[in-house]
């Protein structure tokens, strides 16, 4: 009975960690990935819009890429994009995050964490 119970317990620890760095991974893969293909129409277009034209067409195309553009710069050396995305599904460390960040237990469950990178690429 004791073995049985431990290989359960070892069994969902190790699905645990599966699930959570395996969501942690491909969200941070997901983000470097859309992040990328934004700056390279943003880095194409930036010589040739204004500064409001330019963020409009980086919000679109982000959102078509499922993240968000947090903050971008542009200038004569290239753009920079500050981007997020939410890594949701996990089962322990979501939760967990949201905990200590002060999210009250109950919507704690619910609550995603997200994924941050920036990039920045020179004007095409």
């Amino acid at each position: 009975m004791r073995r049985t119970l431990w290989i359960l317990l070892v069994v969902a620890i190790v699905a645990t960690i599966v699930n959570d760095g395996g969501r942690y991974v491909q969200a941070q893969i997901d983000v470097h990935n859309s992040t990328q293909q934004v700056l390279d129409s943003a880095a194409l277009a930036a010589a040739h819009m204004s500064q409001a034209q330019l963020a409009q067409q980086i919000g679109n195309l982000a959102a078509t890429q499922g993240i968000t553009v947090v903050q971008f710069a542009s200038g004569p050396d290239g753009v920079t994009l500050w981007t997020s995305e939410d890594v949701r599904g996990t089962w322990v460390l979501g939760p967990y995050l949201a905990i200590t960040h002060g999210v009250p237990y109950k919507r704690a469950w619910a609550t995603p964490f997200a994924v941050k990178y920036q990039a920045t690429e020179a004007l095409k």
